[in-house]
Formats: structure tokens, C-alpha cells, sequence
């Protein structure tokens, strides 16, 4: 009897925590209960506001122009009828609202690719979570899925580690010398643990949900970038520590307990998608705002060589929105802008996927090309530039190597090595800088055997060898090189008529 006595109130007790499901009658807070309705306002609220700081993005634009996943489809501004359906939300949000702004927002996306972010979608699905039980429980797994594939992206990513990190760290009072990469391996490592923590103990990772994405506000608004995603962390802090609160949870004791992974085929074989699916972001199956990749720079960038010069294909002031950041967008929006003859780079870091170079050929339509023939001269006169690796630039940089451009966001076609800052390991960079078209190594302590780091630079003309141990052995492995010209090899061991076999013109 006692013993039965003790389960029925352990009973009781979890039902009292667990979440109301109303029957769906009446109007407003009515058809999902008081509190459901509180945390769906504030869902609301965010969403709204996420889209008037986005505004532009809403709207028929010219530029950047409307980029739809289907040519020739038709485009309406839609940033007005979204606020329309986000108060109806509130006033019927199970009979028709939430169905109804879920519409709307398909719609709106489907117009246009720039409109498919993370945030927007993150603050839906809780927005859907307030309104329909089984959405609440699975939100929960995707916050988990959020929050270990947030880490996972930034701790495999070398960007993240590099000059990511220390550009967030540079623009606060910290110096980010000596501490960026404990920085970096910080935040990845917290947002793993937090995802873990909430998957064994969801009621006791609320301060850790709230402190994360309050962080996260305070930081962005102290260097005043990307003010986009602060109302979706704002909701996540607050409504998502709600979710954990309600979790499903296994077990008497709500706070020791785990969570309860879902036993139904259709639930379960959706959380394990949410789970899994984001590392076919790797292999260009997935997009990244549906993968997680926050920040952490493990993406595709692109660059357009045109008759004015050069442009990296990115629209955050304009729209205050990131480029999306896919190699599909990329080449849709070159298509959509370009004219005959441009050329477009995409560099892509990631392991499965390659990069591409590419130009508008005579019938309007996208042509791949080689290395080659990117960056020579075609009919229109235009010669193709390539991006650097950003991770090359950064290591350089730090070594004091001087770095010469001919524009601000044309690559690197020039190097000079500081001989007192001189290492081997940085010549491993070089190959991150496909536009080098000269490099000085006077004085530095290089010899025959390092050479092989500069095989591959295809477009290398002049090379500075003065005061260096290199040979004429060494020079052999520069033979098949195309375009180089002049060697600089005053004060080495190297004599003149010992260069004549390379078929090189060689210079004092």
C-alpha cells in the first residue's frame, strides 16, 4: 500500500510538471494554454523583429536582386504580409495562424534564397513547439542537434581556430595574442558540452541555455556585428530553457533523469535525421543553415573577375543578411548579374566538395574551366582571380611577411619574407595563394631541399634568392613551373650559365 502510495504521488508530481495540451477551443492563449501563449509572444515578437532589422531582404529588390531556387519565378514583397500572419499567430495560433504565417514563410523563401537563414528557421520551429505538443518535444532535439553540431563545426574547422577567433577577440578590449585558439577550443567545446548535458540532464542545463545565448547577445552587441541573430538568441535563452524545463524526461526524479528518446518509428526517425543529418553539409547535400554551421567559417566563398575588376560576392550591408554561403547561389546569383566573359571563383574548404572556377560564355550560361584557363585572358579581355585561403593569409601575416595586392579584394600577387621571422613551415602556405606571381626569400634560410613547397605555383614569374643556400640541384625542381621568368640568385652558390639548362632568364 505504501509503496503504492509513494509511486501515484511520484505520478502526480511529474504530471503537475509536464506541459498542458489544451483542446484547442476558443481564441488567443485560449487554444494552447496561459503559459504555451506567453513563450509563443515572445517567439512572435523575435520573428518580427528579425524581419524588420532584415527588411530589405523582404522586399522586390535590385540589388542585390531577388535570387529564386526556380528561374523566371515570380517575385512579391512579402515582408508586410509575414507581420500580418505573425499577429494572426496570436490570435488563432493552433486553428489556422501558425499554419497560415508557416505558408507565408515558405512562400517568402521560395522566392528568394537570401530569406533562407538560420535564424529565421530556428525561431519557427519554437514558435511551432509553443503551439503543438509533439513539435515541443521534438524542438528539443533540435536544440541538442543546434547545439553539438554548433561545436563539432568549429572544432574540425581551421578557420575557427585561425582567423576567426582572433578577429572576434580583436574588435573587444582582450588581446587576442597567446589566447584566441584557448578562446576558439572554449566555445566549441561549451556548446558540445551543452548539448550533451541537455540530453542526459535537460533540467538542469537551463542557466546553461540562458547563459550561452545571452553571452552570445552581449558579445555581438559589443562589437556590433550581425544584429540579425540577436533576437533569435534572445528567444532561444528564454523559450528554450522553457522546453528543457517541459522536456520528456525518464525517470521519477525530473531532475536526475535523461531524456526520453522517442519510441514512435516517425518521431524517432526524426530526431536521428536532426542528429546525423548535418554532416552532409560536408559533402554539399545539405545546406548550412539547416547543419548548424555558426560561425564557423568551414564554408564556400566566392569571387567575380568582371571588367571593372573584382568582387567578392557578399551583401551584408545591404540586406543585413549573409550571402548563403552554397556553391548553387553562388553560381545562380554569377548568372543573374554577370556578363558575357566574367569569370567566378568558388573556394570551398570543405573535405567532400571541390572548388570550381568558372565563366559566362557567349550563350549566357555558366562554363567550368580549368586553373589554366581561368587565369588567362579570354575574348572579352578579362583575366580570372582567384580567393586566397584565408588561413594562409593569417599564418603570413603573423610571421611579418609583407603581402601585395593590386586592389583590396583582388588575391595576393606578391611576397616578402622578414629573414628574421623566416620558417620552413610557413612556405606550406604558399599554395593558399593561387594569384602569387612573385616571391622574395633574400637573406632567409632556405636550401635545395625546400623548394618542392613552391612546385605548384603555376603562376609564379620572379623569385628572389639572394644570400640563400640554394644550388642549381635545387632550381631543378622549379623546371616545370610555366610561367616563371627572372631568378633573383646573387651571393648563392648558383652561377649564371649554370641556370641556362632550366630554360630560365635569370637576372642580377
Amino acid at each position: 500500500m505504501g509503496r503504492n502510495s509513494k509511486k501515484s504521488k511520484r505520478q502526480s508530481a511529474a504530471a503537475s510538471v509536464a506541459p498542458k495540451d489544451s483542446d484547442g477551443r476558443g481564441w488567443g492563449f485560449q487554444q494552447i494554454g496561459l503559459e504555451s501563449y506567453c513563450f509563443l509572444a515572445v517567439c512572435v515578437l523575435s520573428q518580427a523583429v528579425t524581419i524588420l532589422i532584415t527588411w530589405p531582404a523582404w522586399q522586390v529588390r535590385e540589388f542585390p536582386p531577388n535570387l529564386p531556387w526556380i528561374a523566371m519565378t515570380p517575385q512579391v514583397s512579402t515582408g508586410f504580409l509575414l507581420l500580418v500572419t505573425l499577429a494572426f499567430v496570436l490570435v488563432s495560433p493552433r486553428k489556422h495562424g501558425m499554419v497560415g504565417f508557416l505558408i507565408a514563410l515558405t512562400l517568402a523563401i521560395g522566392m528568394d534564397q537570401f530569406r533562407c537563414q538560420p535564424q529565421v528557421i530556428a525561431i519557427s520551429f519554437m514558435m511551432a513547439a509553443c503551439v503543438w505538443l509533439p513539435a515541443r518535444r521534438l524542438c528539443v532535439w533540435f536544440l541538442i542537434s543546434m547545439w553539438l553540431w554548433a561545436g563539432i563545426h568549429k572544432l574540425i574547422s581551421t578557420e575557427w581556430f585561425t582567423h576567426i577567433s582572433y578577429h572576434l577577440l580583436s574588435q573587444t578590449p582582450v588581446n587576442p595574442k597567446g589566447v584566441y585558439r584557448g578562446f576558439a577550443l572554449l566555445v566549441g567545446m561549451g556548446e558540445i558540452v551543452l548539448a550533451i548535458s541537455a540530453w542526459c540532464r535537460p533540467r538542469q542545463v537551463m542557466l546553461g541555455c540562458i547563459g550561452l545565448h545571452c553571452g552570445i547577445v552581449v558579445f555581438l552587441l559589443s562589437i556590433g556585428w550581425n544584429v540579425s541573430v540577436v533576437p533569435w538568441n534572445l528567444c532561444t535563452a528564454i523559450v528554450g530553457a522553457w522546453l528543457l524545463r517541459h522536456a520528456n524526461t525518464k525517470g521519477p526524479d525530473q531532475l536526475q533523469s535523461s531524456l526520453v528518446f522517442p519510441n514512435s518509428p516517425v518521431p524517432r526517425g526524426l530526431v536521428v535525421a536532426m542528429l546525423i543529418v548535418p554532416v552532409g553539409m560536408y559533402w554539399g547535400v545539405i545546406r548550412h543553415c539547416f547543419a548548424h554551421a555558426l560561425y564557423s567559417g568551414n564554408l564556400p566563398l566566392a569571387l567575380a573577375s568582371n571588367a571593372e575588376g573584382v568582387e567578392t560576392l557578399e551583401v551584408w550591408d545591404d540586406i543585413q543578411f549573409p550571402f548563403p554561403n552554397v556553391q548553387n547561389s553562388y553560381r545562380d546569383y554569377f548568372v543573374l548579374t554577370g556578363s558575357v566573359g566574367d569569370k567566378l571563383h568558388i573556394r570551398d574548404p570543405r573535405w567532400g566538395v571541390s572548388s570550381h572556377y568558372y565563366q559566362i560564355n557567349s550563350q549566357k550560361k555558366l562554363e567550368e574551366l580549368t586553373p589554366d584557363q581561368f587565369f588567362q585572358i579570354n575574348s572579352s579581355g578579362i583575366i580570372g582571380y582567384a580567393l586566397d585561403d584565408p588561413v594562409s593569409i593569417f599564418h603570413l601575416v603573423r610571421q611579418n611577411t609583407q603581402l601585395l595586392k593590386r586592389s583590396e579584394e583582388s588575391g595576393v600577387y606578391a611576397i616578402e619574407f622578414s629573414p628574421e621571422h623566416f620558417s620552413i613551415d610557413l612556405l606550406r602556405h604558399l599554395a593558399g595563394l593561387p594569384n602569387l606571381e612573385e616571391i622574395q626569400l633574400a637573406g632567409c634560410a632556405i636550401g635545395d631541399d625546400d623548394l618542392h613547397h613552391l612546385a605548384g605555383l603555376s603562376r609564379l614569374i620572379g623569385l628572389g634568392l639572394n644570400r640563400t643556400q640554394v644550388s642549381k640541384e635545387g632550381l631543378k625542381q622549379l623546371v616545370d613551373l610555366p610561367k616563371l621568368e627572372l631568378i633573383y640568385h646573387n651571393d648563392t652558390a648558383v652561377k649564371k650559365t649554370e641556370l641556362r639548362p632550366l630554360k630560365t632568364d635569370v637576372s642580377d
